[in-house]
């Protein structure tokens, strides 16, 4: 069996062309660098990347792979040219891709420079406010050289964009925080550890919203007053006992929130099942009170690991 044998060129030209017309495929893009890099010819696809760069100028990929290629053109130690190439894939105003800016801060981080990284940090924030590890590297996260040059106040104002923005913070960084100034501290324990429409869990104690009739208002139960927090499965909640709003055939008050019906702005219409139904909902236990508080809750299991993690953290301290 013969096989036939393809010149170069007109490899490239194929492969061009398939670039051209399918910026998005990642195989394509793939051969074509390989080929050209064999011979070195790294400027001709840093072209294509440009070109296809002015159709897609917010993808990831593009981008990842133009700092590819500028990282393996370069010569060993060529700070500035990589640099230069780091700083023009940031500075396009067209640039949101999280992962590009973590790149250009870990270089900037690992040659020394940390107050262009900590620049970088802060404008990668107001690019990509949704991104969770840029806040949590100002605190101590995966840049721990970034975080001395943040002082206490640009540490608080980066706690509260984090609540603002409704990104939660994990337990072990607000202990962390809490080692500094007591200012400090109470921010950090105000941290939502868990949150929805329905429920708000933090280091003080369990928030649970839409509580009181009839004006909405939230109702706040410190830890040190729980005995203990179960699901409604659990507690073996029979289906007369559940209300809307209010109490039913018990002495569980429960929140105002959608129970038997799906909430039609966020599930569709519809009715819940009673499985649903009680694993979708919690009841507290507040030491020297005979009515039960009841919430409804979005995701169960992950309210639930960080109600009993925080249940033996504080009960275990009051022993």
């Amino acid at each position: 069996m013969k096989s036939k044998v393809y010149r170069a060129r007109d490899l490239r030209s194929h492969l061009e062309l398939a670039v051209h017309r399918y910026p998005h495929n990642t195989v394509f893009w793939e051969m074509y660098v390989n080929s050209e890099s064999r011979s070195k010819m790294f400027g001709r696809v840093s072209r294509q990347i440009s070109w296809a760069l002015v159709g897609e100028p917010r993808s990831p990929y593009l981008r990842l792979l133009g700092l590819y290629v500028a990282l393996a053109s370069a010569p060993e130690g060529a700070y500035d040219v990589v640099g230069s190439a780091l700083r023009r894939a940031t500075g396009d105003a067209e640039c949101w891709s999280p992962l590009v800016w973590m790149a250009c801060i870990a270089f900037e981080v690992r040659w020394g420079s940390l107050p262009r990284a900590k620049r970088m940090l802060l404008g990668a924030m107001r690019r990509c406010p949704w991104v969770k590890p840029l806040y949590l590297a100002a605190l101590g996260g995966d840049f721990t050289e970034l975080a001395g040059l943040f002082g206490s106040e640009e540490k608080k104002a980066v706690l509260r964009a984090l609540v603002f923005l409704g990104l939660r913070t994990r337990a072990i960084l607000a202990a962390d925080f809490r080692s500094g100034e007591s200012s400090s501290a109470s921010l950090a324990e105000s941290v939502a550890l868990y949150e929805d429409q329905y429920l708000l869990v933090t280091n003080k104690g369990i928030t649970i919203r839409r509580y009181y009739f009839p004006f909405l208002s939230d109702r706040f139960v410190p830890w040190d007053q729980i005995e203990y927090v179960k699901t409604a499965k659990d507690l073996g909640v029979k289906w007369y006992e559940i209300k809307e709003w209010g109490s039913a055939w018990s002495n569980i008050w429960w929140n105002c929130a959608w129970r038997f019906f799906r909430d039609p702005f966020q599930d569709g219409l519809g009715l819940n099942g009673m499985e649903h139904i009680l694993r979708h909902n919690i009841v507290v236990k507040v030491t020297d009170c005979r009515t039960l508080p009841g919430s409804c809750v979005r995701n169960p299991d992950e309210a639930m690991t960080e109600i009993n993690r925080l249940m033996q953290q504080h009960h275990a301290h009051s022993d």
